[in-house]
């Protein structure tokens, strides 16, 4: 699962959520965090590696969730019991504010409902975090230049893949761009 925990002077925020609550509570507490005290979550698609706690945590605490319509209908989120917390729909390439975080998400190339990737810009520091992404277009790398900190995804194993158990489908398409 993926959960990226990135905190600033005002703001707390989680890049995807796909741990469960309490795997999500394990980890921001060994990290010295309050696992109720996260202000909001942004979601780049609907796959359950990181999406799959966003159910849980608008049903648990009160927060704000981002994601982009296509993520919304792909997560199903008109059916989340909200219990105070917002889910507010995004564009790709529209910065928004949270705080004093701003945010840029921008498209990347993915088969998902809309996915997208989130660049955060703070007190003239900039991190970018690029999760699950078929291949590198000219569009995605130009968000990624000029950051300070770049977070990747990389765990493409051609031999886990061949030798693993996953079904032909699957092994097809991860094999291809």
């Amino acid at each position: 699962g993926n959960a990226t925990f990135v905190k600033t002077d005002s703001v707390r925020l989680l890049i995807d959520a796909g741990l469960s609550r309490k795997e999500l509570a394990k980890r921001l507490e060994s990290i010295g965090e309050d696992p109720d005290g996260i202000d909001a979550v942004l979601v780049t698609h609907e796959h359950n590696d990181h999406g799959a706690g966003l159910r849980m945590l608008v049903h648990e605490l009160s927060i704000r969730a981002y994601l982009t319509r296509g993520t919304m209908r792909g997560l199903q989120t008109d059916t989340f019991e909200m219990n105070g917390s917002e889910i507010i729909p995004i564009t790709p390439g529209v910065p928004f504010t949270i705080g004093d975080a701003e945010i840029t998400p921008f498209a990347v190339p993915h088969d998902a409902n809309e996915p997208t990737a989130f660049s955060i810009s703070c007190q003239g520091l900039r991190i970018t975090q690029l999760t699950d992404v078929g291949h590198l277009s000219d569009s995605v790398a130009a968000y990624l230049m000029g950051a300070d900190c770049l977070i990747l995804e990389s765990n493409h194993d051609l031999e886990v893949l061949r030798v693993g158990p996953y079904p032909w489908i699957l092994k097809q398409r991860l094999l291809g761009r």
